[in-house]
């Protein structure tokens, strides 16, 4: 049953004085809007298949939801008419004010060098006309952004909407805090700007007031105190001011045609939690009073810290000594270990001297039919996968307890090509990534008896929501990682099995992603080039990729070595064995193991 809904847009004027523009010159459509469900929004030509089993809207390409849903989940679709279908409402079906400003969509390097933005902060990139955040630093060269060109030729991340000649007087006010991030006891700075942007002059005063407003972090189950700031002081070289600890007030002569006055509040801040700095203007002859207010929403925070990593990543073994170096795993008692898969190779257990050098020893050799293709740790026992060349797959129990090694191995009995990444599920099971997707793209191993290691095998996800090569596989909570070539997945564990599936990162180009590794506040994934990948390893060097744990889609540094590496692995040195947060990464290709050391920074989340 289709759900179809009209969108009146309309527009009121009202003023004072005579405007130079007639009606005519906005535009209105009629946009509609469809709710269906995503099949029938396929059916009818306003969305489509995208991304291996995605839903996009065919107009703006936007993910609307997946194919397996596609029946059942209804979505509302904007349509101008022209049979396609947007998640957001395009462009030719809003209002044409005569006063807006050109839409610019650029990459951040770009926008710098025009102008529309600028350095803020420690690594943010912002507009140059409002102060918003566009992007970071290390993302100006590839990442895009969109500003509006203002009619002063500043860059805004909203229409300011002065780019039209019209006989008017208008007022407008914008501010910005010189830090993001505000630490508790912190002193900082909010400047306000007070424009005349309007094409004739005022006659009459302005006043510009400012307060701080509480905000209530209450919810209907629990409540969470308000943050605070207190002012100061607030100066200007022409404005008036008044202030006292919560509150500004401020007035000035009449403002000419492109007039500008500042305003500079200091303020600390006194108390952990939101807070917001309201500050607006006022004047009898404005006639635009949608831009007179500046809410600037604060955020005072603990001091916390954010971990960065120094490139490039280090040679600690080398290949000669350690080669086809596929997993890695600490166990929790500090000790790192990491496999080989090659037949007859080992499971090496990583020390380092009093002079800082790394050695490898062989911790447990496999049979001369065997590769360890998997490995993973839970407590002080490994897991590995223990493929031979019949080919059957046997996992291995490994434990050190009191210098005594026990291994027990147990052949997997299921339908599947290649056992690769694993992990230690919230019930104990061992969730396995089966590569060649034969029956399930990942299988799950229940432990019935931990005593005796009697083991039972189930597929647990199937072959339809993955598309090429399953491979790493990590586990934080009821949170599954899995990574297929092209593509992260974010998948939610449940007790009847796998839950809701999203899209977590996909790289640009023809990258392989091999595996990866969860620290507290990233995803270290391994990547390395596609076509290098299938002729052998040679070549062009692989990266280290870092990426926001809350957002997959912002890259925070892509990490090379000290030579040519194609990284297979990433593992997280959770304890600081051999130095805090850092990272190990293996090279199956070309052997070796590599460190890349962190970077404390301090800063306030």
């Amino acid at each position: 049953m289709l759900k179809w809904n009209h969108g009146l847009q309309h527009l009121a004027v009202a003023s004072a004085i005579a405007l130079s523009f007639s009606t005519t010159a906005f535009a209105t459509t009629d946009c509609g809007q469809v709710t269906a469900t995503n099949a029938e929004h396929i059916e009818n030509g306003l969305a489509e298949k995208c991304n291996y089993f995605s839903v996009c809207s065919t107009g703006d390409g936007e993910v609307i939801g997946y194919t397996w849903t596609s029946s059942s989940t209804e979505t509302t679709l904007y349509t101008d008419g022209s049979g396609a279908g947007y998640k957001d409402q395009p462009e030719q079906c809003k209002v044409i004010d005569p006063n807006s400003c050109e839409a610019l969509e650029e990459t951040l390097a770009s926008l710098k060098e025009k102008g529309l933005a600028e350095d803020c902060g420690s690594y943010s990139i912002c507009s140059t006309g409002d102060g918003e955040t566009l992007g970071y630093s290390w993302l100006a060269k590839y990442s895009k952004a969109k500003v509006y060109v203002g009619g002063d030729d500043l860059g805004y991340s909203e229409d300011p909407r002065n780019c039209a000649i019209v006989e008017a007087v208008d007022i407008a006010i914008t501010s910005q805090s010189d830090t993001s991030n505000i630490i508790d006891g912190q002193t900082f700075n909010v400047t306000a700007n007070i424009n005349n942007i309007g094409t004739i002059d005022s006659t009459e005063i302005t006043t510009i007031n400012a307060y701080v407003a509480l905000i209530d972090g209450c919810s209907e189950t629990d409540c969470a105190p308000s943050g605070n700031i207190e002012i100061l002081e607030a100066t200007s070289d022409t404005l008036k001011c008044d202030s006292d600890s919560y509150s500004v007030s401020c007035s000035s002569d009449p403002l000419a045609a492109g007039e500008n006055v500042q305003l500079v509040i200091t303020a600390r801040a006194t108390h952990v939690g939101p807070v917001a700095l309201n500050i607006w203007t006022s004047t009898e002859d404005d006639t635009n009073n949608d831009n007179n207010s500046a809410f600037l929403n604060l955020d005072v925070s603990e001091l916390s810290e954010e971990v960065t990593y120094i490139e490039p990543a280090m040679n600690v073994v080398s290949k000669s000594d350690m080669p086809n170096t596929e997993n890695a795993a600490f166990t929790s008692d500090g000790a790192l270990y990491v496999a080989q898969a090659a037949y007859g190779g080992s499971i090496y257990r990583i020390s380092r001297d009093a002079n800082g050098d790394y050695t490898a020893s062989s911790f447990i050799t496999g049979p001369d039919n065997c590769r360890f293709t998997g490995m993973t740790s839970s407590g002080i026992t490994l897991y590995a996968s223990c493929q031979t060349s019949t080919p059957e797959t046997y996992l291995m129990k490994i434990e050190l307890i009191d210098d005594m090694l026990e291994v027990i191995s147990k052949k997997l009995d299921i339908d599947h090509g290649l056992a690769n990444g694993m992990a230690v599920g919230p019930d104990g099971s061992i969730y396995i990534s089966d590569s060649d997707r034969v029956a399930s793209s990942v299988f799950k191993v229940e432990i019935v008896n931990p005593d005796t290691f009697e083991i039972e095998v189930s597929p647990w996800l199937g072959t339809e929501y993955t598309s090429d090569f399953p491979n790493g596989v990590q586990i934080e909570g009821n949170t599954m990682y899995l990574a297929e070539r092209t593509k992260i997945h974010k998948i939610e564990i449940t007790n009847d099995g796998p839950g809701k599936i999203e899209d977590f990162y996909t790289p640009s180009g023809n990258i392989l992603i091999d595996d990866f590794t969860v620290t507290p506040q990233h995803l270290a994934v391994s990547v390395i080039d596609y076509f290098v990948a299938i002729m052998g390893g040679s070549g062009s060097t692989g990266h280290t990729v870092i990426l926001d744990k809350t957002d997959g889609s912002n890259v925070l540094q892509e990490i090379a070595a000290n030579q040519t590496y194609q990284p297979s692995s990433v593992v997280y040195d959770s304890e600081g064995v051999f130095g805090p947060n850092a990272l190990f990464v293996t090279d199956y290709f070309l052997g070796g193991l590599y460190i890349i050391e962190a970077d404390q920074v301090v800063y306030a989340q």
